[in-house]
């Protein structure tokens, strides 16, 4: 019974913690007390924590009252946090809530998103992004590249009305994330800065005129080759909408859910490919493989992963849409965080 009383005392005090219940502050005495009493019976154990109870539940005129806060203490950030609880009952966080929360260590909240309209027949298909070819091109993966950032419109530029700087998030050579921030020049292509880009994971405006969005297609492309463009925001935009994404170095990606539509009255196989073997390495090469496949028509599938799915270090993910004929758009999003392999 001692050693009941005495477990009870110590998990009593790691609830508290150093927490200041409003006019009355809790510093742990619980574990204290406890061990104060050595082998005294257990009724004396049991009304020392009676007697830190009643002082817990009273204000500073002796009066009862509800704590209105909660302590936590996170192992990882090795401190106590606030949680705060109308009742002063305990409370609990979900794993993921948590992450968006930034309460998990090196957890990192991870997305991706994209659109395809008119998707075109074919056994490939048409990746879900908003480039005007049907395939996505993948950078030099050796050592990477510099790009070129341009628009259609003369009115894209550093003092114009539509998009003045882009913001280019993407993987260098090494496959660490990193950004840049492009000062456009309208129809005139300007390159990046880095020389080392393996892979574009987004782009997005970063500062805008009195549009507020682009006022032509903005892409990034290879450089000295205006063919071959990596990722591309739409006219009246301000990000790009690319399902496409690489899975940064030393990471792991662990998808919890993800949605797909199907629309514009045609049926349409919408896919997430990833380069990724059944074993679950990197595939030779980065040649896609099916992960997800859904037949939709006019309509929305949500899946949420109660085992959510991982993906190694530089994988790709993307969407993917094959109709059965030709028009229709499709639309695949997804989400998770990644955090450092084991």
């Amino acid at each position: 019974m001692n050693r009941l009383l005495v477990l009870l005392g110590c998990l009593f005090s790691l609830a508290v913690g150093a927490a200041d219940y409003g006019t009355v502050s809790v510093l742990g005495g619980a574990t204290s007390a406890l061990q104060a009493t050595g082998n005294a019976s257990a009724a004396s154990a049991a009304s020392s924590v009676a007697s830190l109870n009643s002082k817990f539940l009273a204000n500073a005129s002796g009066v009862a009252e509800v704590p209105s806060r909660m302590r936590f203490y996170n192992s990882e950030h090795l401190g106590w946090y606030d949680e705060e609880g109308a009742d002063g009952s305990m409370r609990t966080l979900d794993y993921t809530y948590a992450i968006a929360h930034g309460n998990v260590a090196n957890h990192i909240p991870y997305r991706g998103f994209g659109d395809r309209t008119s998707i075109s027949t074919g056994a490939t298909g048409n990746d879900i992004w908003q480039g005007a070819s049907a395939v996505m091109p993948i950078p030099d993966q050796t050592t990477g590249e510099q790009m070129t950032l341009v628009s259609t419109s003369a009115n894209d530029t550093l003092l114009g009305s539509g998009c003045r700087q882009v913001d280019v998030h993407y993987l260098n050579a090494s496959g660490v994330p990193a950004s840049e921030i492009v000062n456009m020049s309208g129809v005139s292509p300007v390159d990046t800065i880095a020389t080392n880009i393996r892979f574009v994971e987004n782009i997005h405006s970063e500062t805008v005129g009195a549009t507020g969005s682009t006022e032509g297609v903005v892409t990034i492309h290879k450089i000295g080759d205006p063919s071959v463009v990596y990722n591309a925001m739409v006219a009246g935009s301000n990000m790009a909408l690319n399902s496409a994404r690489m899975i940064p170095a030393g990471q792991t990606f662990y998808m919890t859910g993800l949605t797909a539509t199907a629309t514009d009255n045609t049926a349409i196989l919408v896919r997430l490919l990833a380069t990724i073997t059944s074993e679950g390495t990197v595939t030779p090469g980065l040649f896609f493989t099916v992960y997800e496949p859904f037949r939709l028509e006019n309509s929305t599938v949500t899946r949420t992963l109660r085992l959510p799915l991982a993906f190694p270090s530089l994988s790709i993910l993307k969407g993917n849409a094959v109709p059965q004929t030709s028009g229709g758009s499709a639309t695949l999003s997804y989400e998770g965080w990644y955090e450092p392999n084991e």
